[in-house]
């Protein structure tokens, strides 16, 4: 039986996009036509698919008359249900959310050689002392920790990294959390570490606090 999404409650589904058979809007052929990558039209059109499959069990509707509309900073909902997604190497993330904004990121942790640079870059100054002090076997993982986190806070703001990436300061460890935010208050969000396949990453980001997470596997509805 499909779950009921409940107020309060972040469902995250993880699907492997393997091929099937497509389900796109007009608009959706016009971008898989777009990539240039057979494997990325392959996994672009399979993700949509899935994400129709899972809005219009929500919503109890056929896959094929969704209708996802834009928001607020142009963040896609189906009839107020907000979702975001991910992906990374074959895998994806799907979160659903009744009552809260939601953002979910996926990485697949390995060695990067300008790791140092990024951080100056990309994390908060706690962020990046956090990083530093760890042994260089943990740091990988660490790091990706803490992208997916700040990721998953950005999609779920809508608001993009073009204000930047330190005006807000998450856990490199667990468990995941917002330590620091500028302006608003951190107690408002929930994040939450995602379990997934081996040598994975993932977080999600919701404006709620005290949100109950279900994750879940996706299977052919």
């Amino acid at each position: 039986m499909f779950p009921a999404l409940e107020p309060g409650e972040l469902h995250v589904w993880s699907a492997r996009l393997t091929p099937r058979e497509p389900i796109l809007s007009a608009d959706e052929v016009q971008r898989v036509g777009g990539f240039h990558s057979e494997i990325h039209r392959q996994r672009f059109a399979a993700a949509r698919t899935i994400l129709r499959s899972l809005l219009g069990n929500y919503r109890e509707i056929a896959p094929s008359e969704v209708e996802i509309t834009l928001g607020a900073l142009g963040k896609p909902m189906v009839d107020g249900l907000q979702f975001n997604v991910s992906h990374a190497d074959g895998l994806a993330l799907f979160a659903f959310s009744l009552t809260a904004a939601v953002g979910v990121d996926l990485e697949y942790i390995r060695r990067l050689p300008d790791m140092a640079e990024m951080s100056k870059r990309c994390f908060s100054v706690a962020e990046q002392q956090a990083l530093a002090v760890l042994p260089d076997e943990e740091r990988d993982a660490a790091f990706f920790r803490g992208w997916t986190r700040k990721e998953a806070f950005l999609k779920a703001t809508g608001e993009g990294i073009g204000r930047g990436l330190d005006y807000f300061t998450v856990s490199l460890d667990e468990p995941a959390r917002l330590v620091h935010l500028d302006h608003g208050s951190s107690e408002n969000w929930t994040l939450f570490h995602l379990t997934v396949e081996p040598g994975f990453v993932g977080a999600a980001a919701v404006q709620q606090a005290g949100t109950r997470l279900l994750s879940l596997q996706f299977c052919d509805l």
